[in-house]
């Protein structure tokens, strides 16, 4: 907010100004603090990220209109999370993850399990980009994750998830590295 001195301009008119500048610093710096507890957050729960946990599986079963029912077992989960080193060191920022979502979604669309064997039972159902910081049951969200929920077809595959052996989501793929650089700590 900026103003110009002139004989017009009045003491109440400059008390105004500066209560209402005022008033956009003092939130602006609550954004700050917000956001800096966020991050210490998630820089406690793991610096180095080997895949990031399922968020929460659930079996349900529902009926359809034609009376016949069906088991609802899905997984939810963050594929990749910006700025967060993975096991092999790498880190990728949002703008990076979309594109990996966007492509994975557009030219593939095919999971794996344990990243050897490609697998039909195992479907991609829900993705999207967080648009914000968000909490999903008790997991900390972060802005520019790939969320991805997926339903499970194959007796075995679910079992695995439920006793564990399946923990959550592993990106696969191909990348070159830009610059070496460590990923940015706000």
């Amino acid at each position: 907010m900026s103003f110009t001195l002139d004989d017009s301009l009045t003491e109440k008119k400059i008390a105004e100004v500066l209560r209402s500048a005022l008033k956009e610093l003092e939130a602006r710096e609550e954004e700050a603090l917000r956001r800096k507890e966020m991050n210490k957050e998630l820089r406690e729960d793991s610096e180095v990220k080997k895949f990031i946990p399922f968020v929460h599986h659930e079996e349900q079963t529902v009926t359809k209109q034609d009376g016949t029912q069906e088991r609802r077992r899905l997984i939810y989960g963050v594929v990749y999370e910006p700025f967060t080193v993975d096991a092999q060191g790498d880190w990728a920022t949002p703008e990076t993850i979309e594109e990996a979502a966007h492509k994975f979604l557009i030219d593939s669309r095919k999971m794996k399990v344990m990243h050897r064997l490609n697998t039909d039972k195992v479907l991609p159902v829900e993705s999207y980009i967080a648009p914000q910081d968000f909490r999903l049951g008790q997991t900390l969200i972060r802005k520019g994750s790939w969320v991805l929920v997926s339903k499970i077809l194959d007796e075995a595959i679910w079992e695995d998830v439920e006793n564990g052996k399946l923990q959550g989501y592993s990106l696969g793929g191909r990348s070159s590295v830009q610059n070496g650089e460590a990923p940015p700590v706000a």
